[in-house]
């Protein structure tokens, strides 16, 4: 199993080459970052996007220097979801994008223990009678994961970013920071969650869980058992939810695992302002009311 490491393992070219599936990579030395480069929807131009789930510039540098690299690569635009425990540059408003994103629900340990709310106890409490939790292997357990994922897609009918393949597990398995925990029934796999690990750090990453997971809500029982299994590290992260009432069942789960939260921003930068413009008209969108970026995307 795999150790938390000093380098974000998200800000690593093999994690960004293998969450691109497929795409190309460019190395952006003026942020010092690797991004995805995407054919944009409209035209024939490209752009860039910071890996899933998040990213972050690794140091300090000019927008405008940011800017003429984006040129130079033949990229329209940039966009990115701020790691929330990275500061973005003292550059950062002039930035075409920085706005608030989503709340990510967050444990800081300097600020004491969890007060789990009274039904997360019981529900974990009824979780670890029904199953046994551990961390394992995922390379070892990597059909049943790919079963729990594929339940997942299927439940809440996820499709691009989130639609992820056994090729792309096989490959996160194998990078260093990647930690897996899993509630097992009766020596079935039914719920598993797949963590990222770096300096004083956790991120939840992907979880899933099969109907019987469901019903034993052994999701309960892993979370809690990530808490005392991380308690090595200050923070832990929970992530986000989706917007609107769909998450908001899954922002009561979250937030009782946890006693901070952070605001995770939404960052993008335009390379090619003549061409960001024709892209936008040739969507039959403006930049001022898509609501979006970039607004050919829409």
């Amino acid at each position: 199993m795999t150790e938390g490491v000093e380098k974000n393992p998200y800000c690593t070219k093999k994690y960004v080459e293998l969450a691109a599936r497929g795409l190309r990579v460019a190395a952006l030395e003026t942020a010092r970052m690797t991004v995805c480069v995407r054919p944009t929807p409209v035209g024939e131009a490209c752009d860039a996007a910071g890996a899933y789930p998040l990213a972050s510039p690794q140091g300090a540098f000019r927008i405008s220097e940011l800017r003429k690299e984006l040129r130079d690569l033949g990229l329209v635009t940039l966009t990115w979801v701020q790691d929330p425990f990275e500061d973005l540059p003292e550059t950062a408003d002039e930035l075409d994008l920085n706005i608030a994103y989503k709340t990510h629900f967050i444990v800081d340990r300097e600020m004491g223990p969890v007060d789990y709310p009274g039904l997360h106890q019981r529900n974990i409490k009824r979780a670890l009678k029904l199953c046994e939790v551990r961390e394992i292997d995922l390379l070892d357990h990597l059909d049943p994961w790919s079963r729990l994922y594929e339940n997942l897609i299927a439940r809440h009918s996820l499709g691009g970013t989130h639609a992820f393949d056994p090729d792309y597990f096989r490959g996160l398995a194998k990078i260093k920071g990647v930690r897996t925990l899993g509630a097992f029934r009766d020596g079935e796999l039914v719920s598993g969650h797949i963590w990222v690990c770096a300096s004083d750090r956790v991120y939840s990453h992907l979880a899933a869980s099969s109907a019987e997971g469901y019903r034993t809500g052994a999701a309960f029982g892993v979370n809690a058992t990530a808490l005392d299994i991380f308690d090595a590290y200050r923070f832990v992260s929970f992530g986000g939810v989706p917007d609107g009432e769909a998450g908001d069942g899954l922002r009561r789960f979250k937030s009782g695992f946890t006693n901070s939260s952070k605001m995770v921003r939404l960052c993008g930068v335009v390379g090619d302002q003549k061409l960001y413009q024709a892209l936008n008209t040739q969507a039959g969108v403006r930049s001022d009311e898509a609501g979006y970026f970039p607004p050919y995307r829409v």
